[in-house]
């Protein structure tokens, strides 16, 4: 597991944009990727990514999902980019949904390497 530092920068108003745009990018084009791009906390609103943004992302690279922390109702910016990146969102509220959510996470990303497996076979 690695551990990111984020710059203070990336806290100021509509920096999220260019920062979260940097973060995928990053993590689809490293020689050495991550099997799985795990957002966590709580829920983000504001302005949306433009859907132009992620359009050359690629099948092949990591699995992007989100922990979204319940309270807040309706989409928010990281639930639209890992939208967009064919990832999926967990809602959780406590411990104890919160380890249902890692559970069906595993699942969901096993589900995708066996079919992916399966397409390479053919």
């Amino acid at each position: 597991m690695q551990l990111a530092i984020i710059p203070y920068q990336a806290l100021e108003k509509a920096s999220w944009n260019d920062f979260l745009i940097k973060l995928v990018q990053e993590e689809v084009s490293a020689n050495d990727r991550s099997d799985i791009v795990l957002f966590l906390g709580p829920s983000t609103l504001g302005e949306k990514p433009g859907k132009e943004i992620f359009s050359e992302i690629r099948e092949g690279g990591p699995t992007f999902f989100y922990f979204r922390l319940s309270g807040v109702s309706g989409p928010d910016r990281i639930q639209r980019c890992v939208k967009q990146l064919h990832g999926k969102t967990f809602k959780f509220s406590s411990p104890v949904t919160l380890r249902k959510a890692i559970s069906e996470m595993l699942r969901y990303r096993q589900k995708m390497v066996d079919r992916n497996t399966v397409r390479s076979e053919h």
